[in-house]
């Protein structure tokens, strides 16, 4: 279980320099995070994971529940996106089974509303025309692999009609449509895997995107 989650207010610390798009490319950023060339950086919280061995930092705003299933270690609930009718969901946990196993699971629990195989969804967000926000694949998967601290990482990001289970694994599926997901999984050398996933409505994911990123850049890894 999480041994404690802390906030600190990080803000007044100075900025933080997110750069061009095309540089944030080179190490795998979620298409459809939002980037600014510098940002104030938020608020932080920290996660203390695997009796003081893994350590993560997440927004302050994303406030910390009671995990609805046993099997999770850490929740936080995420506000809405203007338009949403609801929010996200972070959860945090660890769990066994192969990193390719544990990918696929993921995998099946979406589908693509327009028939057949979700697209591959690429790298880097398609330029948006003159005068225009940047469009979203309505459907779609990726994963890829990148360093988080010493670890190395694999992530993944999925989009369409989501089977989600609230209760846990084998609770009862709903479908949620316009839904989104990206997901962390941090194989440690002594304290197992951990998985880090975020879900709900695609525009407040969408909105999280950037964020979801920085809990690789915070990883801190000490057995």
């Amino acid at each position: 279980m999480a041994e404690r989650c802390k906030t600190s207010d990080r803000g007044s610390l100075g900025r933080l320099a997110y750069g061009l798009v095309g540089a944030l490319a080179a190490w795998g950023q979620f298409p459809g995070a939002s980037v600014g060339q510098e940002a104030e950086k938020p608020p932080m919280q920290e996660v203390v994971l695997a009796k003081g061995a893994l350590r993560l930092s997440l927004p302050a705003a994303w406030k910390k529940t009671p995990p609805k299933s046993q099997i999770i270690d850490s929740e936080f609930a995420l506000p809405p996106a203007e338009g949403d009718a609801e929010g996200g969901r972070l959860t945090i946990m660890a769990a066994g089974g192969g990193i390719e196993g544990n990918l696929a699971r993921w995998i099946s629990q979406f589908r693509n509303p327009a028939g057949g195989d979700l697209p591959e969804l690429p790298a880097e967000q398609p330029a948006a025309a003159a005068g225009e926000s940047p469009k979203e694949p309505a459907a779609g998967k990726r994963t890829w692999k990148r360093k988080a601290g010493a670890l190395d990482a694999h992530l993944i990001d999925l989009r369409g009609t989501y089977a989600d289970r609230p209760q846990g694994p084998f609770g009862p599926a709903v479908d949620r449509d316009g839904f989104r997901m990206l997901g962390l999984i941090l194989p440690t050398p002594q304290h197992g895997m951990w998985f880090v996933k975020l879900y709900g409505p695609q525009k407040t994911i969408n909105a999280a995107a950037a964020a979801f990123e920085g809990i690789a850049d915070s990883v801190q890894y000490q057995p």
